[in-house]
């Protein structure tokens, strides 16, 4: 999260906001399949190792998720509050 927001804030400032909330939409979905395909058909199959990798590369999609989705929201949160009472 710490590694990918600012980029992921520059990006939303040159290319939308929409854009980086519907790549972030994008990886939320590749996660959750991830772990959905892996419950399926992997997990009966796999060693306890092979299910941790698959576990935590799940949760690095999702954390990746997380950064680059928080500052275009952040910043579509700020734009609907009007800027005298953004303090308030």
């Amino acid at each position: 999260l710490l590694l990918v927001a600012p980029c992921a804030g520059c990006l939303a400032d040159r290319v939308g906001r929409q854009a980086v909330l519907r790549l972030a939409s994008v990886l939320a979905v590749l996660s959750a399949a991830w772990v959905f395909v892996w419950l399926l058909y992997f997990q009966p199959h796999t060693s306890d190792r092979t299910c941790y990798a698959l576990l935590l590369g799940s949760q690095f999609l999702g954390g990746l998720r997380r950064g680059i989705q928080q500052p275009a929201f952040d910043a579509i949160f700020g734009d609907s509050v009007a800027s005298g009472r953004r303090s308030q």
